[in-house]
């Protein structure tokens, strides 16, 4: 007969067989980059704990109670990568006249000078007035609240900065509004689509492997230059101060 002690010792097997593939899917995928640190902070912070019926993974986030729906649903393509911005977008190429783009050369459709990612779309880029408008706008608001999002805005680095405003209960509701406007503004705009002699025979070949989400890729693993930013001493420094 099977105890009480049993059951609970399956459970917890199926709770930590789900937690670990869970964690080797997004921190393999270089298109979730947003959700490897949180993964890392979890690791560093929990003994593998978790909470009856659910999994530590997987806990409800700020950003997905955020009420209007379609600040919340840019957020969420925000997490996932799942945007119209070059880098996305060309990483994959179309799957008949166009083949994937090497990540130097998917440019800004703006500056045409950076790459067109999540940190220069929402914090870098200056050459749209529409863009630098919305980004004062932005900040300006953050900051009539708490005068510590000033301290973010002048010394953390840009992933940091992302993964703290969707992190934060206080910041993410604006947040939404400010992801979903941007998008928009890059989604009015032609993208700029390097012509292939521009960039045949780089240093960054493109190949015809496989990615994650089953579409040609090059070999350029995307979540490395997110990780190379992340200083995890300046994030605890920083969290210390009250964002969040």
């Amino acid at each position: 007969m099977k105890t009480k002690e049993w059951f609970n010792e399956v459970v917890d097997r199926v709770y930590r067989a789900c937690d670990a593939w869970v964690e080797g899917t997004v921190l393999s995928s270089p298109r979730l980059w947003m959700l490897h640190q949180r993964f890392r902070e979890v690791r560093a912070k929990l003994d593998r704990k978790r909470e009856h019926g659910r999994l530590y993974f997987v806990k409800r986030q700020p950003w997905t109670g955020v009420a209007n729906p379609d600040h919340r649903r840019a957020l969420g393509r925000l997490v996932a990568s799942n945007h119209r911005l070059a880098v996305e977008v060309l990483r994959r190429g179309d799957g008949q006249r166009r083949r994937p783009v090497p990540r130097e050369w998917r440019l800004c459709r703006f500056c045409r000078t950076c790459v067109e990612d999540e940190v220069h779309a929402l914090l870098v880029c200056n050459e749209s007035r529409s863009l630098v408008a919305l980004r004062a706008s932005f900040w300006s608001d953050l900051e009539a609240r708490e005068v510590s999002w000033r301290v973010m805005r002048e010394t953390g680095q840009g992933f940091f900065i992302l993964h703290t405003l969707l992190s934060s209960e206080r910041a993410c509701a604006r947040f939404g509004q400010y992801v979903s406007d941007v998008f928009s503004l890059f989604d009015e705009s032609a993208m700029f689509v390097p012509a292939r002699a521009l960039y045949e025979g780089s240093h960054n070949e493109v190949d015809d492997s496989i990615d994650d989400d089953g579409t040609d890729d090059d070999d350029v693993a995307e979540g490395e230059d997110a990780q190379d930013l992340w200083d995890q001493d300046d994030y605890v420094a920083l969290a210390g101060r009250g964002f969040g």
